[in-house]
């Protein structure tokens, strides 16, 4: 099968550090070749660029990882065209231009799935297709070096509510700056590359994402490979099984609730750290790419036939 995958074009592919399409388009990228696959990341600024190498390639499958480009897909010559967004926050025209263009979507969860049938599209032509992570990029460790710590991992924007959380003193977050609220504490360490992300996540014993608008987090999926716990918002609980006793959703009505938040981080570690190889077998039975890539190309070969 020879495949096209369109990003953004405007991080590199991989990122050298934030960048969770990058991340995604890359991981699958490599999971189709090494399967025996043909296939081409298209990753520039402009429209020309994109039509050009796609056409030039000649795919029998496009999947676009770039919603600003839905406009272009009628001019792509290929049979299966799919399109997938993680943007929490899609402009009217990004979530029209989904509804009523001729591809495939592949949603990141039911959620995502119910919102663009809400908004019109055939769910026949909705697919759901959650993210994967690479595990074998992550350190795994069977004990916790930081049973104490706690992880808020992601860019520090207002989106993600950091601000509402910096002075609580067991959770250490990791991030670029970009929302003014937040206030540098001992408990701030810094943006991480991607290496060191990859080292040392496995080290704390849980993470804490209590955003207001997420998709598919790949913050969440990848402290479960490392064998963390997570606590998250409601917003943030895309496609977890909240059965399990390392997985706490924090209520809307009680995240400005500290005592709360703080207390239940605090009781989700315990569950996590006596769980640690229970949650990294489950993350490996659910969300690597060994186990999500299949899915994909399933859904390929179904549009296909």
């Amino acid at each position: 099968m020879r495949i096209v995958l369109i990003g953004n074009g405007w991080l590199p592919i991989p990122p050298p550090a934030w960048g969770a399409i990058e991340i995604l388009i890359w991981d699958m990228y490599n999971k189709f070749k090494e399967l025996g696959h043909e296939c081409l990341i298209v990753n520039e600024r402009y429209e020309h660029d994109v039509l050009r190498l796609t056409n030039n390639f000649q795919p029998d499958v496009v999947h676009l990882h770039a919603p600003r480009f839905h406009k272009i897909m009628d001019e792509i010559n290929c049979k299966v065209k799919i399109a997938s967004s993680q943007d929490t926050q899609e402009t009217q025209e990004v979530l029209d231009g989904f509804v009523k263009n001729n591809f495939y979507i592949f949603a990141v969860s039911n959620e995502w799935k119910e919102k663009y049938i809400m908004h019109g599209r055939d769910p026949s032509t909705i697919i759901v297709t959650p993210n994967g992570v690479a595990e074998d990029k992550f350190q795994y460790k069977e004990n916790c070096s930081e049973p104490d710590k706690s992880i808020y991992l992601g860019m520090i924007e207002e989106r993600k509510k950091q601000y509402k959380y910096h002075d609580l003193k067991s959770v250490y977050f990791v991030g670029r700056i970009l929302c003014q609220k937040f206030k540098k504490t001992e408990c701030y360490l810094g943006e991480w590359t991607k290496q060191t992300l990859y080292m040392f996540l496995t080290s704390f014993a849980n993470l804490v994402l209590l955003s207001s608008s997420e998709a598919h987090s790949l913050a969440v999926s990848e402290a479960l490979m490392c064998g963390l716990g997570v606590v998250v918002s409601e917003a943030a609980s895309a496609n977890l099984d909240r059965s399990k006793p390392w997985i706490t959703v924090i209520p809307d009505n009680k995240l400005d609730d500290l005592e709360y938040v703080e207390n239940a981080i605090n009781e989700n570690r315990k569950n996590s750290i006596i769980n640690r190889s229970n949650i990294r077998k489950h993350a490996l039975e659910t969300l690597s790419w060994d186990v999500r890539i299949k899915e994909v190309l399933k859904a390929y070969e179904t549009i296909l036939s």
